[in-house]
């Protein structure tokens, strides 16, 4: 998607730009950043890496996991841990 001529970032470019000038990767669901809905995206992004935990506690547990979509995997885990470790708190951001 092209605004105002410039190529939107995807969801880790903008997370770095917003850490940068925030110092945390925490925005509340309406943010805009630069033309993409990073709030939106980080809420999504939370949600997957949720899922992606309790589906690895199922598998711990010998448990069957309904389902892997829409789980983070551990690569993208990695990527948004190293811009803001604290950007997927256990408790509700909401």
């Amino acid at each position: 998607m092209v605004r105002a001529g410039r190529v939107l970032a995807d969801g880790i470019a903008v997370a770095k730009e917003y850490t940068a000038v925030h110092g945390h990767f925490l925005p509340p669901t309406t943010a805009v950043w630069d033309g993409h809905p990073n709030g939106v995206w980080a809420k999504n992004a939370r949600a997957a890496a949720r899922r992606a935990a309790a589906n690895k506690e199922l598998r711990a547990a010998g448990r069957p996991v309904p389902s892997a979509a829409g789980a983070m995997t551990d690569a993208r885990r990695d990527e948004v841990d190293a811009i803001a470790p604290g950007w997927c708190p256990v408790w509700d951001t909401g």
